[in-house]
């Protein structure tokens, strides 16, 4: 069809990995698609307006040839209805039964008598938003993080806990995590400090029972991927016990050094938001924690990303990425810790964007 305009229009809330499957399909066939955010008064499960749903469309890698916008802004432009071609996917039959309804409100409404079918991949059949804002709801993050964006999976957390933030906080050890983390709570109630190191203390028992007599450090070490496949479950048990017990309306900062790791990529699971806290100075680091008594440490430290490899992976994976450095004397890290709290609790509109905190 020449000239066509094709669209993909739905309330995308909050659009999964499903969407982007057939977006990916469609962008194949069609020079350009515009992919339309709308309301649907039907709907009541709508947790978020069409311009939040354009933000979470951009955290997914869309080719070139695709657009986002709202259906208010698609309809401020003139449009030969007669060229429009609407991108459906179909996942099974009852999907393909309701499309008669479909297209019998289209032609009425709109004069849309164009359609492109995308038949879904049966490994995604069964994803929806609906079951995205279920496993939200349950705080199922491994499952959710299969369906959705880091982006999105923030978002539906926070919304899920009226929360104001979740923050992932990363970085080496000795670097000055906890310590700026505990300024945080001192200046305003509403910053949550999460210590996920505190969770592998309590897990200690049951690694022990699965290692029994052999050195956790060098089990860490030799055999890291079952170590993983032990801990990680009454890991999330934990940190799920933690994100409810929270109060509402705080900047939760869920402290989790190696969150950012290849082997680990946490940011799926817990937030899209990084705080990352670093010294670059290495051999300053690594004097650091041999002072504190950790030399053990030292195996590890390199395994973590500093500031520099945490910005570009942050820029990779369409995370949002604060940076604060603490190569200074230890007094300054409460006056870095004044500012990002400044920043979150009392700028109007905050929005988490990738920074350097001076």
């Amino acid at each position: 069809m020449n000239e066509a305009v094709y669209v993909f229009p739905g309330t995308f809330s909050p659009p999964t990995i499903g969407h982007f499957k057939v977006v990916i399909e469609a962008s194949k066939i069609c020079d350009n698609l515009t992919i339309i955010c709308s309301r649907n008064p039907d709907k009541s499960s709508c947790w978020f307006i069409p311009e939040e749903c354009v933000e979470f469309w951009k955290s997914y890698n869309l080719p070139s040839n695709i657009s986002v916008t709202t259906f208010s802004q698609f309809t401020k432009t003139k449009h030969d209805m007669s060229k429009v071609v609407m991108v459906r996917g179909i996942r099974n039959e009852k999907d393909l039964a309701h499309e008669n309804n479909v297209v019998l409100l289209n032609k009425k409404d709109y004069g849309i008598n164009n359609y492109l079918y995308i038949l879904t991949d049966p490994e995604f059949e069964n994803i929806s938003s609906s079951l995205a804002r279920e496993l939200a709801s349950k705080l199922d993050l491994e499952a959710l993080s299969k369906l959705v964006s880091p982006m999105v999976l923030t978002a539906l957390i926070e919304k899920c806990l009226e929360q104001k933030n979740i923050v992932m906080v990363v970085g080496r050890p000795a670097s000055g995590k906890s310590t700026i983390l505990g300024h945080l709570t001192k200046l305003d109630p509403k910053n949550i400090h999460i210590n996920t190191d505190e969770f592998n203390h309590q897990i200690k028992t049951l690694l022990k029972e699965a290692f029994p007599g052999e050195d956790l450090l060098r089990v860490a070490e030799t055999n890291e991927a079952e170590l993983l496949r032990v801990s990680t479950k009454p890991w999330f048990n934990l940190l799920r016990e933690a994100l409810i017990k929270a109060p509402k309306g705080s900047n939760i900062f869920i402290e989790a050094a190696y969150g950012l790791q290849e082997n680990k990529k946490l940011y799926n699971l817990i937030s899209r938001k990084i705080l990352s806290i670093g010294c670059r100075d290495v051999v300053q680091l690594e004097k650091r924690i041999i002072n504190r008594g950790t030399p053990h440490i030292l195996l590890f430290m390199r395994k973590i990303p500093d500031i520099a490899e945490s910005i570009r992976i942050a820029k990779e994976n369409k995370l949002e990425i604060i940076s604060i450095e603490t190569d200074g004397p230890v007094e300054e890290l409460n006056s870095k810790a004044v500012k990002i709290s400044e920043k979150i609790n009392k700028e109007v509109n905050f929005k988490w964007k990738t920074c350097l905190l001076e």
